[in-house]
């Protein structure tokens, strides 16, 4: 988690991009894994679907297994923002007591069954 109060964090990881190439650092530290096979791709040569060097989806070299950064963890299936998952995963860490269930959507702006 970057440190710093949310003004600085947010600053310095102000596009989507920029929130999700943190997401795949602390995900993937040594390289992009596939879920499936565990091969751990160099992301230098990593396939991706929109021909970029990195994007939300990958395809693994070794078993052609089509993932993304949200791929078996706590992201899975959501349609938040991954600017909006560093915001409520700082808030939370910052929160020296429990953060009530219908706290964090209304200080993120989002309804609480947003996934």
């Amino acid at each position: 988690m970057p440190k710093g109060t949310w003004a600085s964090v947010s600053a310095k990881y102000k596009t989507e991009e920029q929130c999700r190439d943190l997401f795949v650092k602390y995900m993937w530290p040594n390289g992009v894994e596939c879920p499936k096979c565990g091969h751990n791709n160099n992301t230098d040569q990593m396939i991706n679907m929109s021909g970029r060097k990195m994007n939300t989806t990958f395809k693994c070299e070794k078993c052609q297994k089509i993932f993304v950064v949200k791929t078996n963890c706590i992201l899975t299936g959501s349609r938040l923002s991954f600017r909006s998952w560093l915001e409520a995963i700082y808030r939370i860490a910052i929160k020296t007591k429990s953060t009530p269930s219908l706290g964090l959507p209304e200080e993120l702006n989002v309804i609480q069954d947003t996934g």
